[in-house]
Protein backbone atom coordinates (compact mmCIF):
# COMPACT_ATOMS: atom_id res chain seq x y z
CA UNK A 1 0.00 0.00 0.00
CA UNK A 2 2.82 2.38 0.89
CA UNK A 3 4.52 1.63 -2.44
CA UNK A 4 1.28 2.37 -4.32
CA UNK A 5 0.92 5.76 -2.56
CA UNK A 6 4.52 6.65 -3.35
CA UNK A 7 3.98 5.80 -7.02
CA UNK A 8 0.90 8.06 -7.16
CA UNK A 9 2.82 10.92 -5.57
CA UNK A 10 5.68 10.43 -8.03
CA UNK A 11 3.32 10.55 -11.01
CA UNK A 12 1.67 13.72 -9.73
CA UNK A 13 5.05 15.38 -9.23
CA UNK A 14 6.28 14.46 -12.73
CA UNK A 15 5.93 17.34 -15.26
CA UNK A 16 3.13 16.73 -17.78
CA UNK A 17 5.44 17.49 -20.69
CA UNK A 18 8.36 15.07 -20.58
CA UNK A 19 10.90 14.13 -23.19
CA UNK A 20 9.18 10.78 -23.66
CA UNK A 21 5.99 12.56 -24.72
CA UNK A 22 7.74 14.76 -27.24
CA UNK A 23 7.94 13.86 -30.90
CA UNK A 24 11.23 15.72 -30.83
CA UNK A 25 12.70 19.20 -30.93
CA UNK A 26 11.07 21.54 -33.45
CA UNK A 27 13.50 23.81 -35.34
CA UNK A 28 12.27 27.21 -36.46
CA UNK A 29 14.51 29.77 -38.11
CA UNK A 30 14.47 33.25 -39.54
CA UNK A 31 16.16 34.33 -42.75
CA UNK A 32 19.58 35.29 -41.40
CA UNK A 33 22.21 34.31 -43.95
CA UNK A 34 24.77 32.86 -43.81
CA UNK A 35 23.47 31.37 -40.55
CA UNK A 36 20.05 30.25 -41.85
CA UNK A 37 18.35 30.77 -45.20
CA UNK A 38 16.27 29.10 -47.89
CA UNK A 39 18.18 27.52 -50.77
CA UNK A 40 15.85 26.19 -53.51
CA UNK A 41 13.51 23.81 -51.65
CA UNK A 42 15.65 23.34 -48.55
CA UNK A 43 16.67 25.41 -45.54
CA UNK A 44 20.38 25.51 -44.90
CA UNK A 45 23.11 27.70 -43.44
CA UNK A 46 26.01 27.62 -41.01
CA UNK A 47 23.91 27.31 -37.84
CA UNK A 48 21.58 24.77 -39.50
CA UNK A 49 24.49 22.47 -40.31
CA UNK A 50 25.86 22.87 -36.78
CA UNK A 51 22.50 21.85 -35.27
CA UNK A 52 22.18 18.89 -37.66
CA UNK A 53 25.58 17.62 -36.51
CA UNK A 54 24.64 18.10 -32.83
CA UNK A 55 21.38 16.22 -33.29
CA UNK A 56 23.24 13.39 -35.00
CA UNK A 57 25.94 13.24 -32.31
CA UNK A 58 23.43 13.24 -29.43
CA UNK A 59 20.71 11.22 -31.21
CA UNK A 60 18.25 14.03 -30.67
CA UNK A 61 15.07 13.65 -32.69
CA UNK A 62 13.64 16.51 -34.73
CA UNK A 63 9.90 17.09 -34.89
CA UNK A 64 8.77 17.74 -38.47
CA UNK A 65 10.78 19.81 -40.91
CA UNK A 66 12.76 22.97 -40.26
CA UNK A 67 10.54 25.99 -40.90
CA UNK A 68 11.22 29.65 -41.63
CA UNK A 69 9.15 32.02 -39.46
CA UNK A 70 9.05 35.81 -39.16
CA UNK A 71 11.39 36.77 -36.32
CA UNK A 72 8.73 38.28 -34.04
CA UNK A 73 6.61 35.12 -34.30
CA UNK A 74 9.59 32.79 -33.75
CA UNK A 75 10.66 34.72 -30.67
CA UNK A 76 7.14 34.52 -29.24
CA UNK A 77 6.88 30.77 -29.94
CA UNK A 78 10.14 29.76 -28.26
CA UNK A 79 9.06 31.53 -25.07
CA UNK A 80 5.76 29.62 -24.76
CA UNK A 81 6.26 26.23 -26.48
CA UNK A 82 8.23 23.50 -24.64
CA UNK A 83 10.35 22.04 -27.45
CA UNK A 84 11.52 24.84 -29.78
CA UNK A 85 15.07 25.41 -31.04
CA UNK A 86 16.22 28.52 -32.91
CA UNK A 87 19.69 27.87 -34.41
CA UNK A 88 21.03 31.43 -34.08
CA UNK A 89 20.11 34.11 -31.55
CA UNK A 90 21.84 36.96 -29.77
CA UNK A 91 22.18 36.06 -26.10
CA UNK A 92 21.52 39.23 -24.12
CA UNK A 93 20.36 40.25 -20.63
CA UNK A 94 16.70 40.44 -21.59
CA UNK A 95 16.59 36.91 -23.01
CA UNK A 96 19.18 35.14 -20.86
CA UNK A 97 16.90 33.75 -18.14
CA UNK A 98 13.93 33.12 -20.45
CA UNK A 99 15.64 30.46 -22.60
CA UNK A 100 18.26 27.72 -22.59
CA UNK A 101 21.49 28.26 -24.51
CA UNK A 102 24.12 26.20 -26.32
CA UNK A 103 27.18 27.96 -27.66
CA UNK A 104 28.60 30.31 -28.52
CA UNK A 105 28.52 29.57 -32.25
CA UNK A 106 29.71 32.90 -33.65
CA UNK A 107 30.86 36.37 -32.60
CA UNK A 108 28.35 39.22 -33.01
CA UNK A 109 29.41 42.73 -33.93
CA UNK A 110 26.74 45.07 -35.31
CA UNK A 111 27.56 48.15 -37.37
CA UNK A 112 25.31 50.83 -38.79
CA UNK A 113 25.93 50.83 -42.55
CA UNK A 114 25.33 53.58 -45.09
CA UNK A 115 25.72 53.57 -48.87
CA UNK A 116 29.30 54.36 -49.87
CA UNK A 117 29.38 57.85 -51.30
CA UNK A 118 26.68 59.25 -49.02
CA UNK A 119 28.97 61.97 -47.71
CA UNK A 120 25.91 63.79 -46.40
CA UNK A 121 25.55 61.12 -43.68
CA UNK A 122 27.94 61.65 -40.78
CA UNK A 123 27.59 59.56 -37.62
CA UNK A 124 29.80 60.12 -34.57
CA UNK A 125 27.33 58.91 -31.95
CA UNK A 126 24.05 57.05 -31.68
CA UNK A 127 22.36 60.41 -31.12
CA UNK A 128 23.57 61.51 -34.57
CA UNK A 129 21.83 58.51 -36.13
CA UNK A 130 18.46 59.77 -34.92
CA UNK A 131 18.57 62.40 -37.68
CA UNK A 132 18.29 59.67 -40.33
CA UNK A 133 15.90 56.90 -41.33
CA UNK A 134 17.13 53.56 -39.96
CA UNK A 135 15.78 50.19 -41.15
CA UNK A 136 15.82 47.20 -38.80
CA UNK A 137 14.14 43.81 -38.34
CA UNK A 138 11.13 43.85 -36.04
CA UNK A 139 11.70 42.44 -32.50
CA UNK A 140 15.41 41.89 -33.19
CA UNK A 141 18.04 42.82 -30.59
CA UNK A 142 19.02 45.76 -32.77
CA UNK A 143 15.41 46.98 -32.98
CA UNK A 144 14.97 46.71 -29.22
CA UNK A 145 18.27 48.50 -28.63
CA UNK A 146 17.30 51.41 -30.88
CA UNK A 147 13.80 51.70 -29.43
CA UNK A 148 15.23 51.66 -25.89
CA UNK A 149 17.62 54.46 -26.88
CA UNK A 150 15.02 56.88 -28.10
CA UNK A 151 14.38 55.93 -31.71
CA UNK A 152 10.71 56.13 -32.70
CA UNK A 153 8.89 53.76 -35.06
CA UNK A 154 7.67 55.49 -38.24
CA UNK A 155 9.64 58.62 -37.32
CA UNK A 156 13.29 57.64 -37.62
CA UNK A 157 12.90 53.86 -37.38
CA UNK A 158 11.38 51.62 -40.06
CA UNK A 159 10.62 48.04 -38.97
CA UNK A 160 10.60 45.11 -41.42
CA UNK A 161 10.27 41.33 -41.18
CA UNK A 162 13.44 40.41 -43.12
CA UNK A 163 16.99 41.70 -43.25
CA UNK A 164 17.09 41.59 -47.07
CA UNK A 165 14.24 44.12 -47.13
CA UNK A 166 16.43 46.63 -45.33
CA UNK A 167 19.34 46.06 -47.70
CA UNK A 168 17.05 46.65 -50.69
CA UNK A 169 15.65 49.81 -49.07
CA UNK A 170 19.18 51.00 -48.29
CA UNK A 171 20.34 50.43 -51.88
CA UNK A 172 17.27 52.28 -53.20
CA UNK A 173 17.80 55.25 -50.88
CA UNK A 174 14.56 54.66 -48.98
CA UNK A 175 16.49 54.44 -45.71
CA UNK A 176 19.84 55.97 -44.76
CA UNK A 177 21.21 53.42 -42.31
CA UNK A 178 20.81 49.72 -41.45
CA UNK A 179 22.39 47.63 -38.66
CA UNK A 180 24.08 44.34 -39.66
CA UNK A 181 26.99 42.13 -38.83
CA UNK A 182 29.49 42.01 -41.69
CA UNK A 183 28.77 38.42 -42.75
CA UNK A 184 25.02 38.99 -43.04
CA UNK A 185 25.43 42.27 -44.93
CA UNK A 186 27.84 40.70 -47.41
CA UNK A 187 25.45 37.81 -48.04
CA UNK A 188 22.45 40.06 -48.66
CA UNK A 189 24.43 42.27 -51.05
CA UNK A 190 25.19 39.22 -53.18
CA UNK A 191 21.45 38.60 -53.54
CA UNK A 192 20.69 42.03 -54.98
CA UNK A 193 19.97 42.46 -58.69
CA UNK A 194 22.60 43.01 -59.93
CA UNK A 195 24.75 41.44 -57.16
CA UNK A 196 26.87 43.85 -55.11
CA UNK A 197 29.89 43.63 -52.85
CA UNK A 198 30.82 45.24 -49.54
CA UNK A 199 32.25 48.16 -51.54
CA UNK A 200 28.66 49.34 -51.95
CA UNK A 201 28.33 50.10 -48.22
CA UNK A 202 30.41 51.69 -45.49
CA UNK A 203 30.25 50.95 -41.74
CA UNK A 204 29.84 54.28 -39.96
CA UNK A 205 29.10 53.43 -36.32
CA UNK A 206 29.70 50.39 -34.10
CA UNK A 207 26.25 49.95 -32.60
CA UNK A 208 26.96 47.03 -30.25
CA UNK A 209 29.77 45.87 -28.06
CA UNK A 210 31.25 42.59 -29.22
CA UNK A 211 29.00 39.75 -28.08
CA UNK A 212 28.02 36.24 -29.21
CA UNK A 213 25.40 34.29 -31.13
CA UNK A 214 24.07 31.09 -29.53
CA UNK A 215 21.67 28.26 -30.27
CA UNK A 216 18.51 28.99 -28.25
CA UNK A 217 16.09 26.41 -26.86
CA UNK A 218 12.84 26.59 -24.90
CA UNK A 219 13.28 26.91 -21.15
CA UNK A 220 11.40 23.61 -20.63
CA UNK A 221 14.08 21.59 -22.47
CA UNK A 222 15.81 19.58 -19.69
CA UNK A 223 19.22 20.58 -18.43
CA UNK A 224 20.48 17.08 -19.28
CA UNK A 225 19.75 17.65 -22.96
CA UNK A 226 21.35 21.12 -22.90
CA UNK A 227 24.43 19.56 -21.31
CA UNK A 228 24.71 16.87 -23.99
CA UNK A 229 24.26 19.38 -26.83
CA UNK A 230 26.88 21.69 -25.33
CA UNK A 231 29.30 18.81 -24.89
CA UNK A 232 28.78 17.80 -28.52
CA UNK A 233 29.39 21.39 -29.72
CA UNK A 234 32.59 21.61 -27.68
CA UNK A 235 33.71 18.35 -29.30
CA UNK A 236 32.94 19.71 -32.79
CA UNK A 237 35.17 22.69 -32.08
CA UNK A 238 37.97 20.42 -30.91
CA UNK A 239 37.87 17.92 -33.79
CA UNK A 240 37.74 20.53 -36.57
CA UNK A 241 34.20 19.98 -37.87
CA UNK A 242 33.01 23.36 -36.60
CA UNK A 243 35.86 25.19 -38.35
CA UNK A 244 35.26 23.28 -41.59
CA UNK A 245 31.57 24.29 -41.67
CA UNK A 246 32.42 27.93 -40.84
CA UNK A 247 35.03 28.14 -43.59
CA UNK A 248 32.55 26.65 -46.08
CA UNK A 249 30.08 29.48 -45.52
CA UNK A 250 32.76 32.17 -45.44
CA UNK A 251 33.89 30.93 -48.87
CA UNK A 252 30.30 31.07 -50.16
CA UNK A 253 29.93 34.57 -48.76
CA UNK A 254 33.01 35.81 -50.61
CA UNK A 255 32.50 33.89 -53.86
Amino acid sequence: MRFFILMILFMLATPSCTLAEWKGIKIIVREKPPFSFKNSDSITGFSIEIVEQLFNDTRTKQEGKTEIWPWARALSEIKKAPNILIPVMHRNKERNDLLNWVGPISPREIWLYKLTGRDDIEIFSLEDAKSYQVGVVRKSSSANFLLNNGFIENTNLQLTNLGIQNVKKLSAGRICLAPFNEAEMAWHLRKLTPPATMKMVTPVFLMSVRSQYYIALSKQVPDSMIFELQKALDQMKQDGRYKKIWEKYMELMNS
